[in-house]
């Protein structure tokens, strides 16, 4: 089997260690000098300048917040031996392994001989080799002319027992089984089915109580108030003036001491925020919390407790797409796609409930994608800074936009500033 080097050693770096062999990884590659050189994990943390001098036989896993920095110092080195985290099922971003995850895909698999994973990434090598672990038959693994050929050529060599086939070179029918791998399915077949995008299949991910706010606030518009630097507390005192509905998020309870405003809905789906400010969100007491079950029973057990009937708790489906849109949920009692920013997930909420028109407020989108630049709030943050996260917010708003416009929702952006031209602007005065 082939060993793997981890490339981030931070929050994605510990997470992952939960969801795959730990037998496969070797260490972790860093840009960070302050962890260079040392050990994390109980791994050693090299450069990438390092890795690369050392452990040339050797594959890459890179993390999925900005994997094209990454990717682009690969490629100019020639080395080619990479696997994507984002081709990885979004359960291995988790907090917490997903045991219904495994038990549904292990579900799956049936004893024969006749039986291919489609897709090359590291999901579907160690879903090959669950495979011949459970049947004794090692399935074939299927690329497409698509595929990255300088993967191919070092996985034929490095992986001997493993047999690759073209896809468009082989009979399909002659299969009982093929298990799908990658985000978009080219082919439709009876004997595909889905092994990585298979939420909406897993009946524990399913959350009823959160499907009573499915259209309970049908043909109504909504605010969704974000925390940029633009964010105006007269604002907030026209919203409450006016009853207006309001989802916001995160960190904007900061705000609670300059305004009476408060949001009807209170939305988190970041991980390490939902773990690391529990005590401060839920001590103001709002109306509603909706909350992502990603973080483990023990998190999710105590939100209950502390939150009561307050808290409506939904399956986040983490898709961190490099080509192509991310899904748009239209059910969040099965889940909502997450796509970089909690604001994709707040429009599909709002869409779920019935919102007809949605309102961008405070959605300063300070940084453009790709640069590394940190986002600026409406507050001064002395803690770990935020960065942009690639280019998936900006897919996850065109897919907002598509979805709006098929189901005839409005979205437009209110804000008094900032950078998002993604959705039309209108005027924040002009809508009283």
């Amino acid at each position: 089997m082939i060993r793997i080097f981890l490339w981030g050693a931070g929050a994605f770096g510990t997470r992952i260690l939960k969801h795959i062999p730990n037998e496969l990884v070797k260490g972790y590659i860093e840009t960070n000098e302050d962890k260079i050189g040392k050990k994390v994990n109980g791994f050693p943390v090299y450069s990438f300048e390092e890795f690369y001098k050392e452990f040339p036989d050797d594959y890459v896993l890179t993390t999925h917040s900005m994997p094209e920095n990454a990717m682009a110092k690969m490629n100019e080195m020639g080395f080619h031996k990479y696997f994507l985290c984002n081709d990885c099922p979004p359960e291995w971003l988790e907090e917490a392994r997903r045991l219904e995850f495994d038990k549904y895909v292990e579900s799956l698999i049936i004893s024969s001989n006749k039986l291919a994973v489609l897709g090359v990434n590291l999901f579907s090598i160690v879903l090959c080799d669950r495979i011949k672990k459970i049947t004794g038959y090692m399935p074939d693994l299927l690329f497409d002319e698509d595929s990255d050929s300088n993967l191919i050529t070092h996985l034929q060599k490095d992986l001997s027992e493993y047999v690759f086939v073209q896809l468009e070179k082989t009979d399909l029918s002659k299969y009982e089984r093929i298990y799908n791998t990658e985000d978009d399915l080219k082919i439709a077949r009876e004997n595909i089915v889905e092994a990585k995008k298979c939420y909406k299949h897993i009946e524990e991910y399913r959350h009823e109580k959160i499907a009573s706010l499915k259209g309970k606030h049908i043909g109504k518009r909504c605010f969704i108030v974000g925390l940029g630097p633009s964010l105006d507390i007269a604002d907030l005192e026209t919203l409450k003036n006016n009853n207006e509905l309001c989802i916001s998020m995160n960190s904007i309870y900061l705000i609670f001491e300059k305004t009476d405003w408060r949001p009807n809905y209170y939305v988190s789906c970041d991980t390490k925020f939902i773990i690391d400010e529990i005590d401060k969100y839920v001590s103001f007491d709002l109306d509603n919390y909706i909350i992502s079950d990603t973080c483990g029973a023990e998190v999710n057990e105590r939100l209950e407790e502390l939150l009561g009937n307050k808290l409506f708790s939904f399956h986040e489906y983490k898709e961190w797409k490099l080509k192509g849109l991310p899904d748009f949920s239209d059910d969040i009692s099965r889940s909502a796609a997450f796509s970089g920013t909690v604001t994709y997930t707040c429009m599909q909420i709002a869409a779920y409930m019935g919102c007809n028109e949605i309102y961008l407020l405070g959605m300063d989108a300070s940084v453009i994608a790709g640069q590394n630049k940190t986002y600026e709030y409406f507050y001064e943050n002395t803690g770990p800074k935020s960065y942009c996260q690639s280019s998936y917010p900006y897919r996850a708003y065109e897919a907002a936009k598509k979805y709006a416009g098929e189901n005839g929702i409005i979205i437009k952006n209110a804000s008094r500033g900032g950078e998002l031209e993604s959705f039309e602007r209108v005027n924040f005065d002009s809508l009283f």
